[in-house]
């Protein structure tokens, strides 16, 4: 606040008027020590406005308003703790690869029109390995009567022949399936034939042995096919319980 200019005192005639009565009674009070404590309620009035707008400043985090960065990565914090849905859509499960197997395996199953042999995978692949081992016997067969080599021809009518370990296998595969166990039988009995051509070394008889065990192996084929499904879904149609797990057949 800016001190009182002071009027230069009046003559002597006019102290003794009421308003020079007064002067110097403010003189007074605007001395030396006036000025100090007007200099001290300054510094007093500053310190207070520094201190209001520090504390006009200062506010909580949590009542901070966000920052333009802050609103921008909210969204996205929030993207990576989202769990990933299921499939429902008919375009988003064409996506998924075993989804799409599964499709074409169903597919496959309702174009072939043959009666399913339900397999456990081990059962299906032990399945497998007989039919490729089929193939090398008959071509051993074709290849030993080219060459007359008539233990050839034997050995490999044997290998695909009727044993009591045959009848066991096929009784096994054909748990599932009625009617399946007796056409794979036929084969194997039907293939004892072409040993006995052989140790007879008849070559014509040999030749209507074989085709005649491939007409009992191509018409299995085309009455049934496999169809391979869980180890508990075989045990349940079966009404078996195979020792230990998938145990070799």
């Amino acid at each position: 606040m800016p001190l009182l200019k002071l009027a230069p005192l009046a003559p002597a005639d006019a102290r003794t008027s009421p308003v020079s009565e007064h002067r110097p009674r403010l003189q007074h009070r605007r001395g030396p020590g006036s000025s100090r404590l007007n200099g001290l309620a300054r510094l007093l009035g500053l310190a207070g406005l520094a201190s209001g707008l520090a504390a006009c400043n200062a506010v909580a985090p949590s009542e901070a308003s966000p920052q333009p960065g802050q609103a921008e990565q909210a969204p996205a914090a929030q993207t990576k703790t989202e769990r990933p849905r299921p499939l429902s859509s008919e375009s988003e499960r064409e996506d998924d690869p075993v989804d799409r197997t599964s499709q074409a395996q169903q597919t496959l199953a309702g174009l072939d029109p043959r009666t399913p042999v339900p397999l456990h995978p081990m059962m299906a692949w032990h399945q497998k390995q007989n039919m490729m081992n089929h193939l090398l016997a008959v071509q051993a067969i074709t290849t030993g009567l080219a060459q007359n080599d008539w233990a050839a021809i034997a050995d490999a009518g044997r290998d695909i022949g009727s044993s009591q370990q045959m009848q066991q296998m096929c009784e096994h595969m054909g748990a599932a399936t009625p009617g399946f166990t007796e056409r794979a039988l036929a084969f194997h009995q039907r293939a004892d034939a072409i040993v006995t051509a052989a140790e007879g070394k008849d070559s014509a008889a040999v030749l209507s042995a074989l085709a005649h065990t491939l007409a009992a192996c191509t018409s299995c084929h085309a009455t049934y096919r496999q169809d391979v499904v869980d180890l508990s879904t075989w045990q349940n149609l079966t009404n078996t319980q195979p020792e230990g797990s998938e145990a070799h057949p």
